[in-house]
């Protein structure tokens, strides 16, 4: 049977009514990814829920508004293009989420129906557990181990790809040396800009930037990188000179 995990971040609507943010799913089987990012430009607003969307800003998902790679319009049309017969969540808030765009799927709420442990919690219990112990596991016992080991793996997965944060380039440390993981070019508001996703070296995790409008990665130059036919590139901020960023690229 088809099946994926799948988490999400969410933002406050209209009636008190949670919006999906931000997605991932992870195939069981195979391991394949997906990651979106749902822009909000047309979503209104009450002051109740612009205040509570202020917070988790500020303080949790750290995810403005009009950011994002796609319209929130598209992802009951995304949702539905998914060919998952089940499909695993943490909480059954999420779980109500989700059924309301595909109540066809099989929705399982890993928390209620697997007890499955706070995600912050998964790895600490592998300190405990043995499966070369044949004394104290059976056969049995052991597959439950690796189904969940492969189970926390994923979840792990799952996890780093909804902590990515979206930040300035003035918020990056000056002289760090950032990889970039991987490029696009975005429309904006602002006319045509190129996003890098970098791999951050001082608190782990990946970030999103915007870069410099003065820098113009063409289009090929974007897909190659991303394919890896060009060598790995380090971004350095410098810091500001005249009010200008000042980057460079190792």
């Amino acid at each position: 049977m088809a099946s994926a995990i799948l988490d999400i971040q969410c933002i406050m609507g209209p009636n008190f009514k949670y919006l999906i943010k931000e997605m991932s799913i992870v195939d069981v089987h195979s391991r394949a990814s997906q990651h979106w990012i749902f822009k909000h430009t047309q979503t209104p607003h009450t002051a109740k829920s612009k205040a509570v969307n202020i917070w988790l800003f500020r303080n949790y998902h750290q995810l403005s508004m009009d950011c994002g790679d796609v319209q929130y319009s598209e992802i009951d049309r995304i949702l539905k293009s998914l060919h998952f017969e089940c499909i695993y969540v943490k909480g059954e808030e999420k779980r109500q989420i989700i059924l309301d765009f595909i109540p066809q799927v099989h929705v399982i709420d890993m928390d209620a129906d697997l007890d499955c442990p706070r995600l912050n919690q998964l790895y600490q219990q592998l300190d405990y557990v043995n499966i070369n112990n044949n004394n104290n596991y059976n056969k049995n016992n052991v597959n439950r181990v690796k189904n969940f080991i492969q189970k926390m793996n994923l979840l792990k997965s799952l996890k780093e790809q909804s902590e990515v944060r979206n930040l300035s380039i003035d918020d990056l440390v000056v002289d760090v040396s950032y990889p970039i993981k991987s490029m696009k070019r975005l429309e904006t508001a602002f006319g045509m800009a190129v996003s890098c996703t970098l791999e951050d070296s001082v608190m782990g995790g990946t970030i999103n930037v915007f870069l410099p409008k003065s820098v113009n990665v063409a289009s090929e130059e974007v897909t190659s990188y991303n394919l890896g036919e060009v060598p790995p590139i380090n971004l350095i901020f410098k810091g500001k000179n005249k009010n200008k960023f000042v980057i460079k690229f190792e």
